[in-house]
């Protein structure tokens, strides 16, 4: 284990010595919550993103906003995962992806840090979960997403 993953793990107390991968911040896997930019989009004055600016790899749908912060198993198809750490953001999800022009107010991250920081170090504004794959297998679009919760 690095330096930089121990130092980690006193803040995210699901992230472990298996969550790693390559060239990424944390995990290999981020999942987002599509009403969960639905919220943040009602949060903004006169600015609307898409969860395109979030790049997530997998988008589900039907949960309550922020709903999966709390989800600590996540299967789709017969892959399983676990959520191992919210995903902090940064300044690329100001650009808008259709056409690589910036946000002059700094949104979405500015409407984030109002309610969304890190618990971590950073205190970066938070959007999204990191994954990390404990069984692999196949996953097709319009699976059916089962989940457990963390225990409170």
């Amino acid at each position: 284990m690095t330096k930089s993953q121990s130092k980690l793990m006193q803040y995210y107390k699901y992230l472990t010595n298996f969550s790693g991968g390559v060239y990424h911040d944390l995990t290999s896997i981020m999942l987002m919550n599509k009403a969960s930019v639905q919220d943040l989009n009602k949060r903004m004055n006169n600015y609307q993103i898409t969860v395109k600016n979030f790049r997530p790899n997998f988008l589900v749908e039907g949960p309550p906003p922020y709903d999966e912060d709390n989800w600590e198993w996540v299967k789709i198809g017969n892959v399983v995962f676990r959520n191992v750490a919210e995903c902090t953001r940064c300044i690329m999800t100001t650009i808008d992806p259709e056409n690589g022009i910036r946000s002059s107010d700094r949104e979405p991250l500015k409407s984030l840090e109002q309610y969304r920081a890190s618990k971590g170090p950073s205190k970066s504004p938070v959007m999204g979960v990191h994954l990390e794959v404990r069984k692999t297998g196949r996953v097709t679009v319009g699976e059916k997403v089962y989940v457990t919760r963390r225990k409170q």
